[in-house]
C-alpha cells in the first residue's frame, strides 16, 4: 500500500507536464544590418549639391544683372578745385541703354555731362565740357566716379576728375595819334590764361 501511494505521487507531476506545453523562446537572428553609403553614391550625393549651389548663384547673379538702373537722376554736390574756387552744382539728365548717362551739370559753369557706366556695378567714366556764360572761359573735366546707394531711389555719387581750364579775352586802350582824325587810336591787346588742375566731386542724386 505504501509502494502504491509513493507512486501515485511521482508520477502525477509528470502527468502535469505532459498535458501543458511550456512555452520556450529560442533565440533567434535579429541583427539589423545598416546601410552603408558606398563611394558612388557619396560622389553623385556631393555632385547634386554642388549643381544646387551653383543654380541658385547663377539665378541671384541673372536678377541681379536684370536689374536696370533707373532712367531720370537729379542731384546736387560740392566741387573742390585744386586751384579755382570751389562751387555748388546741380545735375539732372537722364540714363540711356542702361549705361549711357547724358544730362547738364549746372555751377558757376554750364556743362554737358556724359558718364559710362560699367555693366555690373555702378562704376563710371565720365567727361564735361562748359563754359561760363557771358565769358570766354572753358573748362573741360575727365574723371571717374562711383555712385552708392543708400536706398533703392537715393545714391551718394563721389568722383574725382583731372580739369583743363582756359580763359582768352581782350583788352582795350586809348593812344593819341596825330595822323587820327580824332587824334587818337583804339588799340586792343589779346590775352590768354590756362591751366590744369584736379577736382573732387561728392553729391547726392535721386533716381526715378
Amino acid at each position: 500500500m505504501r509502494l502504491i501511494i509513493l507512486t501515485t505521487l511521482f508520477l502525477i507531476p509528470l502527468f502535469g507536464f505532459a498535458s501543458f506545453p511550456v512555452k520556450t523562446t529560442l533565440p533567434s537572428d535579429t541583427t539589423i544590418e545598416s546601410k552603408k553609403e558606398t563611394m558612388e553614391e557619396y560622389n553623385i550625393r556631393i555632385k547634386k549639391q554642388l549643381n544646387t549651389a551653383i543654380e541658385k548663384t547663377t539665378q541671384n547673379t541673372i536678377t541681379r544683372n536684370k536689374t536696370k538702373r533707373k532712367n531720370f537722376v537729379i542731384g546736387g554736390g560740392l566741387n573742390f578745385y585744386s586751384e579755382l574756387e570751389n562751387n555748388f552744382s546741380v545735375n539732372i539728365g537722364s540714363i540711356l541703354f542702361d549705361y549711357l548717362y547724358t544730362g547738364f551739370d549746372i555751377s558757376n559753369y554750364s556743362f554737358i555731362e556724359t558718364r559710362i557706366y560699367t555693366p555690373k556695378i555702378n562704376l563710371y567714366l565720365s567727361g564735361n565740357w562748359g563754359i561760363q556764360l557771358l565769358s570766354t572761359r572753358s573748362i573741360d573735366k575727365y574723371g571717374i566716379g562711383y555712385d552708392y546707394f543708400i536706398a533703392k531711389n537715393i545714391s551718394v555719387s563721389t568722383e574725382i576728375s583731372f580739369y583743363l581750364y582756359e580763359r582768352s579775352w581782350k583788352t582795350y586802350s586809348l593812344n593819341s595819334s596825330s595822323s587820327s582824325f580824332f587824334g587818337f587810336d583804339v588799340s586792343s591787346t589779346s590775352h590768354h590764361v590756362s591751366h590744369s588742375g584736379t577736382t573732387f566731386l561728392i553729391r547726392i542724386q535721386f533716381h526715378f
